[in-house]
């Protein structure tokens, strides 16, 4: 166990004997170890501080102290406070980035360590927005550059980058919004009267009597303190309370009624004209299922007359309960409070086209790209960063030099493509799908989320296909590289094929003609009669 001995001046009292006894209770300790001890001093004299350093084998340890990794400060929290997260997280990707690692190799990697990395420290505090920003800059020059940013290098928007998956985007945390839902975890402690000192603590000292959602944040206020108040509007539609003898929830503060809280239709005075106070309980306002309603609030705030009465069950105590957007209760986790809090987008048709259980991750990604017309192809090079001088309408596909490539052409209306295409089409039964982006797209959605042999095959052999195609370009304009349809047809079936070795297939008529196409061996792995 750590121990951060506090010796201050008082300790002496005039002899050493109790600086000795200290020692000796320490020594004999078993709680205690000494490698991981410092001694701070407050208001100890130079020479008094080098005798009692001395005695003891201590290091002399410097505020603010930190428990865990976390700094201890009443203060406000600042950037140099947390530049040790940024250093960690440029220390990391500097380990990775002389490695050659594709868009979604460096995806995962932002996902599950540098994004991770400072998740400890935002369940403890409201880390400072400066700090957010840096490490997202890293994160972001990582992902789009393979080391520091440079503008124009990213192909997507940042803020669409956190949106799910099933939304356009790639499931990346916001790690301002994450930080929020990980606060929203001291929330309900507070609310929910959780049993630990802390809360204790909060509800003896801070709180005094008065609900959470009662208090406003006032600049005298400890800064931590602050920041968990200044939280209110964002979170207090979804803490509910469940009405059980109503015993507990406030009358005017809590949440347990879409017109809630009633404290914004009546004003203190108003309230307490009534011979009512702000501490009212709902069971204080109900008589035999019916509210007890003052005329003067109705006259003052007329939806109090709407509002249907909850059912008092004398057997069953309130509850705090977390109310997310489709007005389901739950307890409450740090996974609900990111889905309400998080960035929103609308869900895109073509998910599980690019993202399923069996999908390539390199041609995922790409397909991404593909999907949101984000590929950087001669027909977007004006609006990013083609010099004005440049003449971009002499520019010509790379693979059939007919005409300008875009996201249509390339995916397959292209001569070249076109080919590749028809070659591999018939491998997943899609014989009469058109070489046509949209078409290929459409033909996919009404079943896209099967895991029939046809739609895991068709949907890996259009990335695949897209993927070489895309490569095939680049390498002609930038290496002077060429190969011939047939051969990007064999480098598309021979990755897709050893995939399938991978897989077990349900043993029928169907998907053993498609297996022939595929010439895999005849101890292919089978189930069912």
């Amino acid at each position: 166990m750590c121990v951060l001995l506090m010796i201050f001046l008082s300790l002496l009292g005039g002899t050493w004997s109790r600086l000795e006894l200290l020692w000796i209770l320490l020594t004999n300790s078993n709680m205690f170890s000494i490698p991981k001890s410092m001694a701070f001093f407050c208001n100890v004299v130079p020479h008094v501080k080098n005798v009692i350093l001395s005695i003891m084998p201590f290091s002399e340890g410097k505020l603010p102290a930190k428990y865990l990794g976390v700094p201890l400060i009443s203060s406000r929290l600042l950037n140099r406070d947390c530049k040790v997260l940024v250093e960690r997280a440029r220390n990391r990707i500097g380990d990775w980035k002389n490695k050659s690692l594709p868009f979604a190799g460096r995806l995962q990697l932002c996902k599950s360590v540098i994004s991770s990395m400072q998740v400890y420290w935002a369940s403890v505090l409201v880390i400072p927005m400066g700090i957010v920003f840096d490490i997202q800059q890293l994160i972001r020059g990582f992902l789009w550059c393979n080391g520091d940013y440079k503008r124009g290098k990213a192909k997507v928007a940042w803020d669409d980058i956190f949106l799910p998956k099933h939304e356009g985007g790639l499931g990346l945390r916001s790690l301002e919004v994450f930080n929020l839902a990980l606060m929203g975890t001291h929330i309900w402690n507070i609310v929910s009267s959780k049993e630990s000192l802390w809360v204790r603590w909060v509800h003896t000292y801070k709180l005094r009597g008065r609900t959470f959602w009662d208090v406003r944040s006032k600049a005298d206020m400890s800064w931590g303190w602050r920041k968990l108040l200044q939280l209110h509007d964002l979170v207090r539609p979804f803490f509910w309370m469940h009405i059980g003898n109503g015993l507990k929830a406030s009358l005017w503060h809590d949440m347990w009624s879409y017109q809630c809280p009633l404290s914004s239709y009546l004003s203190p005075r108003n309230i307490t004209r009534e011979g009512r106070t702000l501490q009212d309980c709902v069971a204080d306002l109900i008589e035999t299922g019916a509210w007890r309603w003052p005329e003067p609030w109705l006259i003052k705030a007329p939806n109090h007359a709407l509002i249907a009465a909850p059912n008092i069950d004398i057997s069953r105590h309130d509850s705090m309960r977390w109310c997310d957007l489709n007005g389901n209760l739950s307890d409450f986790s740090v996974k609900c409070a990111w889905e309400v809090l998080r960035p929103r987008g609308q869900q895109v048709m073509w998910y599980h086209i690019t993202w399923f259980s069996h999908c390539i991750p390199r041609h995922a990604f790409h397909i991404w790209l593909v999907m949101r017309r984000c590929l950087k192809t001669q027909y977007k090079l004006r609006p990013w960063d083609v010099d004005a001088q440049t003449d971009v309408s002499q520019l010509r596909c790379s693979l059939c030099g007919s005409q300008q490539d875009s996201h249509e052409h390339l995916f397959f209306e292209c001569s070249y493509s076109s080919k590749v295409w028809n070659y591999i089409r018939n491998l997943a039964g899609m014989e009469h799908v058109p070489p046509v982006l949209d078409d290929i797209a459409m033909w996919f959605i009404p079943m896209a989320n099967k895991r029939s042999f046809k739609n895991v095959v068709g949907k890996m052999l259009f990335a695949a296909a897209s993927y070489y195609i895309w490569m095939e370009g680049n390498n002609r304009l930038f290496k002077k590289n060429r190969r011939s349809p047939e051969e990007i047809r064999d480098l598309v079936m021979t990755t897709v094929r050893l995939k399938l070795v991978t897989f077990r297939f349900k043993n029928t008529s169907r998907v053993l003609s498609l297996l022939s196409l595929w010439k895999m061996p005849s101890n292919f792995r089978l189930y069912g009669s």
